[in-house]
């Protein structure tokens, strides 16, 4: 009996417990639960942020309109982690949507956030600078922009390859033809095209002797 009556107070006491959790869960302030979703947010965890703002508004609805501005700040931390800049993107659009004011100003952002990933992570900078000229076409016009963009956030041989004879044939002019040009001779050989990455190397070499790049296509020969 002494026994069967221990595991009815130790049941009594689980319950107990779960019951005062729920109280404590249930007595969190608006604010409160806005403060988890903001952690939840910065974390990457969409789902509880969403959850835990959705608590806070079901309490103080004027915390609704503080939702966007969360969902901007977290996005400006994750996108310049190479491991959760997708995710800062898509928080940085969400926040678009509830702003669609604010598009050239996360174009500027999509750009020097995306020059800076060049470093870290060539793909997630090369989708970070399309966001960034959805936002603002005119940066197809800018030069540095689309060097960014078409060449040295290229991925793949075959991306180098597209970006750097569109580059070439847009900027004729440009100062970074000579490093464009060997770039794009070097993808051709990394394909296993030789003729064609000869054929650059040989360009490059002739009409840029005395560059750096002139050098390493004249090498390349």
């Amino acid at each position: 009996m002494p026994a069967h009556s221990g595991l009815q107070d130790n049941g009594k006491s689980e319950d107990s417990d779960l019951r005062e959790n729920e109280e404590v869960e249930g007595s969190y302030t608006a604010e409160e639960h806005f403060n988890q979703g903001r952690t939840y947010l910065v974390q990457g965890n969409e789902v509880k942020a969403s959850e835990a703002f959705d608590m806070a508004v079901s309490i103080d609805k004027s915390f609704s309109a503080r939702v966007p501005d969360e969902y901007y700040i977290a996005g400006l931390i994750l996108i310049k982690d190479p491991r959760k800049s997708n995710i800062g993107i898509h928080y940085l659009n969400k926040y678009l949507s509830d702003k669609p004011d604010k598009g050239k100003e996360l174009a500027a952002i999509f750009y020097e956030e995306g020059f800076k990933m060049v470093v870290m992570n060539k793909f997630m900078a090369h989708v970070i600078l399309e966001n960034a000229m959805k936002l603002n076409p005119l940066y197809e016009n800018d030069e540095q922009f689309y060097l960014a963009y078409s060449v040295r956030s290229a991925n793949k041989a075959a991306d180098m390859i597209k970006g750097g004879e569109l580059f070439i044939r847009r900027f004729p002019q440009s100062i970074h033809i000579p490093e464009v040009m060997y770039l794009t001779g070097d993808a051709y050989f990394e394909m296993r095209k030789i003729p064609e990455a000869r054929d650059y190397f040989k360009k490059v070499k002739d009409r840029f002797p005395d560059s750096e790049w002139g050098k390493k296509g004249a090498r390349r020969l």
